[in-house]
């Protein structure tokens, strides 16, 4: 409750904030202002303490602890500017258009003097030159082989939050729309950190963050590294994903969107709905009409088993009758919106303090159609035959404020983001079972109510001492993580037209209650993380060399997560036997359980054994490493160091003994770059990591999933994955902006962790002895303006990022061909771009696909269940209007709107084949189509 409490405290300072902000006025200034980073040109490095002079004026200004810098009342027209560094030549840039009330954003790259002499020359450029050097510079010294996607490229595509746009990141794709997959390997081989502290999981059952819940208009910057550094957290193979949210505006922002969406499957098609919430459309906080009664809370479940049937009834009234369907409308299109304002105040002794601070709204429903099919293991007869109906409506309420304040050498930040998604969804299920040749038509309704959300907050340091140029920084984290699913439904009905033409509810004893016969299921996860870390970095020279830094660090880490569920079956309440409630004579989906037919039918709500495993979970770590970067050569760089990690997992559930896990690793990694010339490097790379068992599959308790008709159970017998990586890199900057990348990789897993199909319907998690994974991938990002010289060439821009990755698991008794669960062959994204210097007018095609991979590996009985590709093409068309003041942007995604499959392989060639493979899960989805309005203030 506490957290909550803090959470709506934060939507509404920022809500007050905002509309302060917004009624302010703009009093623009007669003169402009200017602002920018500056680094050095080999290393990427932030210069702090260079100076800036406007000449000709008296304005000038120094960089801070991040090398940035700004200088406001700038006389407007062309200006030039005279940059000094101690042991940098000098630079004078010139051409810097100043206009009165705006920003003019002057990144600045410096070279380093090779003698004290040389430190007096004045290096001249324009500023075209220099922003394309600065962007060039950035490209190229990253210190790790890593790929990223900006601001800019974010806003210049039709995606609405964070998870849509990773897949557009080289060697990138997502999973369920919203758990990011890295050069093929699943989210369990994947970290996340957000504003630099470690987010906890979004998800009760697996390691995985949802990133779904972050609006990408708040991403400042995605960066996914995808080979280890000593400071970087220890358990990833594929990526370790870094978002970071917008700091320091350039500029005063008050901003308004508004968009609306649309679905060809949805949009002004009949829509059902279960039960609502008076409070559905505001984030479906709880507001008691869905929690379970009071008095089954206080019972004594082993008690309640021998009362009388009649005081087993009398509890079972006391739910809520909610089944049934009780909305039908027609479906009106999706809406958001969002509201920002910004701004950096100046002060004076060069400091400054900024804020942002947003709140964004939106709700939006989706209409799928979803064929689900069971076949025998041998020889792939049908089992049955299933048609869903799926009706889901999400609702979507955030808030995101960032504090930051920088005084010369220091900076400090406070960044919180809280996000709240609501779904709704309702599914209706017809087909037939066949039994002994016999067919049993069936039929069943589910509502599935669900809020997932996230806060966090982060408290960020950050201090260089000018003497003898050590950096400090630091900072302390809270995250909290939660999965409400109060009052999941589901009700089955049957029919055996050789015997009856009428349907009925089968119930059986209370023994053999069962969920997805007649139940109710309430689950609620809650993950606190706390985090705090220092990293403190020392200049020295080498070999005559300056700009090496050695870096040493600590990170604490606690993670404490509570997880309850009530799994609750329908039965024939006093011990007699089951029996079948036939449909007729008044009686219906939607009565059935009213409190007079419970009364008339004897009929009873039950715990079912194996399903109602609460437990407690804690993780602790706690890593130090220390690392050096090191200037070999003028070319030669090499980051090198070890990262030692203590790592202790503790699960207690009730009646049991705590499970009690203790790892030390010690984890090396280097990381070697040469640059070849002034546009090119060669990167190679080595590091041990590792990956461990997640909370959920370590507990052992089982969960019916409705929607593959399947139970999970957990495996305590788990062990953590050791995982050797080897990488190399040729890249190649032709020009600011673009890029052409050959890369190359090679993993090798101890115990892989994969979730398995164990047969009888059942999926659990197990190690396999060992893995290999090896790959290469291929970026290119250039402008068209090679193929001519006319104009529109110049503003075409053509990307491509492909990957190509082959796995082998080794397993007994499994097929010795198999590619590691997860794992896709390939990925591919493309796309081409046009951006209009003039008119406003941007043009955006996107292409993705990735490779078939294994959803859900087949072990004893089971086969193989794999996810067969699909294309995804996108486009987006942008204008300025309004005096540039807004943007109109249309978007229309999966244009070719392809099935979703999952299907079971029986023929063990890693290609769908319908004549062969059986279809385990179809999903078929719309074109989403949306409009979106941008006004700047």
């Amino acid at each position: 409750m506490q957290v909550k409490k803090l959470a709506i405290t934060l939507l509404k300072l920022t809500i007050c904030l905002l509309l302060t902000a917004s009624f302010s006025s703009a009093n623009a200034q007669g003169g402009g202002k200017l602002t920018g980073k500056i680094t050095d040109q080999k290393t990427g490095e932030a210069l702090i303490g260079a100076s800036i002079l406007v000449e000709g004026t008296t304005k000038g200004s120094a960089t801070n602890v991040n090398g940035e810098y700004t200088i406001s009342d700038v006389p407007t027209g062309a200006r030039s500017i005279l940059v000094r560094y101690v042991g940098y030549q000098n630079k004078q840039i010139s051409d810097i258009e100043i206009k009165a009330g705006q920003p003019t954003v002057l990144n600045i790259v410096l070279t380093e003097a090779a003698t004290q002499q040389l430190a007096a020359v004045t290096v001249k450029a324009s500023f075209r030159q220099e922003s394309a050097n600065a962007l060039y510079s950035q490209q190229k010294n990253s210190t790790r082989v890593s790929d990223g996607i900006s601001a800019e490229a974010i806003r210049r595509s039709p995606d609405r939050n964070t998870g849509e746009v990773l897949k557009r990141v080289s060697g990138t794709s997502i999973q369920d729309g919203k758990f990011v997959v890295v050069r093929g390997l699943g989210d369990r081989y994947n970290t996340t950190m957000l504003n630099n502290a470690v987010l906890p999981s979004s998800e009760p059952d697996r390691k995985a963050f949802s990133f779904d819940v972050i609006p990408s208009s708040l991403v400042d910057n995605i960066v996914i590294s995808k080979t280890a550094t000593p400071d970087l957290p220890g358990d990833f193979a594929g990526g370790a994903v870094q978002i970071t949210t917008k700091d320091f505006p350039e500029t005063k922002v008050v901003s308004l969107q508004l968009g609306v969406y649309g679905n060809t499957k949805t949009t002004f098609k009949d829509f059902k709905q279960g039960t609502t919430g008076s409070l559905d459309y505001l984030g479906g906080f709880d507001n008691g009409s869905r929690a379970l009664p009071s008095t089954w809370k206080k019972l004594n479940k082993s008690e309640y088993l021998s009362y009388s049937s009649s005081q087993q009834v009398a509890i079972t009234q006391q739910f809520k009758n909610t089944y049934g369907l009780r909305k039908q409308f027609s479906g009106y299109p999706g809406q958001n919106l969002q509201f920002v304002v910004g701004n950096t105040l100046n002060l004076k002794n060069d400091s400054k303090i900024g804020y942002i601070a947003s709140v964004n709204y939106s709700n939006n429903i989706e209409r799928f159609d979803r064929q689900r099919d069971a076949y025998t293991v041998a020889d792939g007869q049908p089992l049955y035959n299933l048609n869903d109906g799926l009706y889901n409506f999400t609702n979507t309420l955030g808030a995101l404020l960032n504090l930051s304040y920088s005084h010369k050498n220091s900076k400090y930040s406070l960044k919180n983001l809280y996000n709240n998604v609501f779904t709704n969804n309702y599914t209706e299920r017809s087909g037939a079972y066949v039994e002994g040749g016999d067919i049993t038509n069936v039929r069943s309704a589910q509502t599935d109510v669900t809020r997932n959300g996230l806060f966090s907050s982060v408290f960020e340091g950050q201090h260089f001492l000018p003497t003898s140029k050590i950096n400090i920084d630091y900072n302390l984290s809270y995250g909290y993580s939660y999965r409400k699913q109060p009052d999941q439904r589901i009700l089955e009905q049957f029919q055996r037209p050789s015997a009856s033409p009428d349907w009925y509810v089968s119930l059986s004893n209370f023994n053999q209650a069962a969920i997805q016969n007649a139940g109710r299921l309430y689950s609620d996860l809650g993950e606190n993380i706390y985090g705090g870390k220092v990293n403190v970095s020392i200049p020295y020279t080498l070999f005559k060399q300056t700009n090496n830094k050695l870096k040493f660090g600590y990170l604490t880490q606690l993670r404490d997560r509570t997880y309850s569920i009530e799994t609750l079956g329908y039965a024939i309440a006093g011990g007699a036997n089951g029996r079948n409630i036939y449909l007729n004579n008044g009686i219906t989906v939607d009565n059935i359980f009213s409190s007079t037919n419970l009364a008339q039918y004897n009929i009873g709500i039950f715990p079912i054994n194996g399903y109602n495993i609460n437990y407690d979970g804690k993780v602790y770590l706690n890593a130090g490493y220390l690392m050096t970067e090191n200037k070999l050569s003028d070319d030669l760089r090499l980051i090198a160091g070890a990262r030692v990690e203590r790592y202790e997992q503790t699960i207690q559930q009730p009646g049991t003994k705590k499970q009690r896990y203790l790892n030390t690793d010690v984890l090396p990694s280097v990381n070697l770059i040469y640059a070849l010339n002034a546009k090119s490097n060669l990167r190679v790379a080595g590091s041990q990591t590792v990956a461990r068992p997640e909370l959920r599959e370590l507990a052992l308790f089982s969960y019916y999933d409705f929607v593959t008709d399947f139970n999970v159970i957990g495996n305590p017998n788990l062990k953590r994955t050791l995982i050797t990586n080897a990488d190399i890199r040729y890249e190649f900057f032709p020009s600011a902006g673009q890029i052409m990348s050959v890369s190359a990789f090679y993993k090798h897993f101890n115990n892989a962790i994969e979730k398995t199909n164990d047969g009888n319907r059942t999926f659990s998690f197990n190690n396999a002895k060992s893995a290999y994974d090896f790959g290469a991938e291929l970026e290119f990002r250039r402008r068209l303006d090679i193929l001519g010289t006319q104009a529109y060439l110049k503003n075409l821009t053509f990307y491509v990022n492909a990957s190509y990755i082959k796995s082998r698991v080794t397993v007994a008794n499994s097929n010795p061909n198999r590619p590691l669960q997860g794992q896709s062959p390939y990925l591919l994204n493309g796309g081409l771009q046009y951006v209009g210097n003039t008119n406003g007018l941007v043009l955006n095609l996107l292409y993705n696909r990735i490779g078939e991979r294994i959803a859900y590996v087949g072990e004893n009985s089971g086969r193989d269940i794999y996810e067969n590709p699909r294309d995804l093409l996108d486009f987006q068309v942008g204008k300025r209007i309004i005096k540039n003041k807004a943007e109109i942007k249309l978007n229309i995604s999966d244009i070719f709107a392809q099935p979703i499959r999952l299907y079971t392989n029986y023929d063990n060639k890693r290609v769908y084949n319908a004549s062969v493979d059986k279809n385990f899960q179809a999903t078929k989805p719309g074109r989403n189509v949306s409009l979106q309005f941008v006004y700047n203030f």
